[in-house]
């Protein structure tokens, strides 16, 4: 039997904002700090709310570095930020046969949007969940059951597609089935030992897979 609803994680799994992402913090470090952070380092808090990332790398400066995270990222734009291949036409196709779509993402609504959008990815989404519509956060499995209840969708209907650990204990502890993506900026190796029910190596492959 098909799935009948998804649930995406947006950064890393629809849209690529590793660049982006990696860029405004070197530079946030570098200007406040006057130190160079590593991309693994950087990349290790994918997944985390921005302002918890920070506090949990360096706290004493977590403010500071967050205010001029943002003013980087608003100077940057959306010009490096891309949809993720095969991710318009796979939502497309699940739209085009009434799957239900929802976005579960640590990123706040506003700056969500502003890809979405810009991306053309908008129109699909049934559902979005962000930061502002739970006092916890992935992997703790409220988002995920705060989009479940919104696309009123059985547990055992759904999937959680995402590229980190906590997209995939979110959706385990929420009692749905889990797809890691194999281009997955932590590695498809990191991403395995998180134990996701599926790996696809293509959004596409979402489109045959069974519960």
């Amino acid at each position: 039997m098909l799935f009948e609803n998804f649930l995406f994680d947006l950064d890393g799994t629809l849209i690529d904002s590793n660049q982006h992402v990696i860029s405004c913090f070197k530079y946030a470090f570098q200007e406040v700090l006057g130190e160079s952070v590593s991309t693994a380092e950087i990349t290790a808090t994918f997944g985390i709310p921005l302002e918890k990332a920070l506090q949990m790398m360096r706290p004493a400066a977590a403010q500071d570095l967050l205010r001029t995270y943002r003013a980087e990222s608003d100077r940057r734009g959306q010009g490096d930020i891309v949809t993720i291949p095969q991710a318009r036409e796979t939502l497309a196709a699940l739209k085009a046969r009434q799957a239900g779509i929802a976005v579960v993402t640590s990123k706040k609504r506003v700056n969500a949007y502003k890809s979405l959008d810009a991306l053309g990815l908008s129109p699909y989404l049934d559902v979005f969940v962000g930061p502002e519509d739970t006092d916890v956060h992935k992997p703790d499995p409220k988002p995920v059951n705060i989009a479940l209840g919104r696309l009123q969708a059985a547990p055992e209907t759904a999937l959680m597609i995402g590229d980190s650990a906590h997209d995939i204990e979110a959706a385990r502890r929420a009692g749905i089935r889990t797809c890691g993506v194999a281009f997955a900026a932590c590695g498809k190796e990191t991403l395995a030992k998180a134990r996701p029910d599926y790996m696809i190596e293509g959004l596409t492959d979402l489109l045959s897979l069974k519960s």
